[in-house]
């Protein structure tokens, strides 16, 4: 199970006018985005954007087609070894599929799925190595949250799907896959404007407190926090320039492991 386990391995972000977006990340995190060109599958040039710190990745950034009638929205990724047939299970437990697989270029096999409770991920089946994997290294990207209000009913589903089991503790209620910690699960907020099911991406920063600050000077907002939470640590929810939901902490323990051996 070690070196198969399917574990997070990349985040990315759908937005509108992604080139002015990636100025907030720069702003508030000092991200450099690192731009390429491509068609999009109504044949629009977009731009697709790998967030780095340093020479670590982060986390991919992406145009929206003009036609997706998604919000901008943080999507993490789940090392695979077969997208196919994880689709077709996943249909069949429930899940809606939302993008049917497909190959990107030469880098892997991509799909993407809701979970019974409308929480979106992707199954990645990579072909090239370290396509959209998290790092080299100490990346910020620092874990995973499942917020939703039927945790009993996502844990089956992921469960059956991707082996992955719920171990409730006093503090945290994680997601495991055999001894490691995958995620953990979280009630759904009030966040404003609308309050959904989501799998959210935690970034890991020196100090919570400034900088949301910085989150609000740069137009985006805090939601939540920041504030203590038990087996977390100095936790704040926030939303950036374009509402896309996501949280910062201040990294006091080991993150998840992101990708697999």
């Amino acid at each position: 199970m070690a070196d198969t386990a399917p574990v997070f391995c990349w985040t990315e972000l759908g937005a509108n006018e992604a080139r002015s977006l990636s100025g907030f990340y720069a702003e508030v995190f000092g991200w450099a985005p690192e731009f390429e060109r491509s068609e999009s599958p109504t044949g629009r040039s977009v731009g697709y954007a790998t967030l780095k710190a340093g020479d670590v990745n982060v986390g991919g950034l992406y145009e929206l087609d003009e036609h997706d009638p998604r919000m901008p929205s943080w999507l993490p990724y789940v090392d695979v070894e077969d997208t196919d047939s994880l689709t077709r299970k996943a249909d069949a437990l429930g899940g809606k599929i939302l993008m049917d697989p497909v190959d990107v270029l030469t880098y892997g096999r991509l799909a993407i799925v809701e979970d019974p409770t409308e929480a979106a991920f992707a199954l990645w089946q990579r072909r090239a190595p370290r396509a959209f994997q998290i790092g080299p290294g100490k990346s910020p990207t620092h874990g995973f949250a499942l917020m939703t209000a039927d945790r009993d009913r996502a844990a089956r589903f992921y469960a059956s799907l991707l082996g992955w089991d719920r171990r409730e503790g006093e503090d945290v209620d994680a997601i495991v896959c055999g001894d490691r910690r995958i995620a953990r699960f979280m009630d759904v907020p009030d966040a404003g404007d609308k309050s959904y099911a989501q799998w959210l991406t935690h970034f890991a920063v020196d100090d919570c407190e400034a900088t949301c600050r910085l989150i609000e000077k740069f137009d985006g907002v805090v939601c939540e926090g920041p504030k203590e939470v038990p087996g977390v640590g100095c936790f704040a929810l926030v939303k950036d320039a374009q509402h896309a939901l996501f949280a910062i902490i201040k990294r006091r323990r080991k993150p998840e492991q992101h990708g697999r051996g």
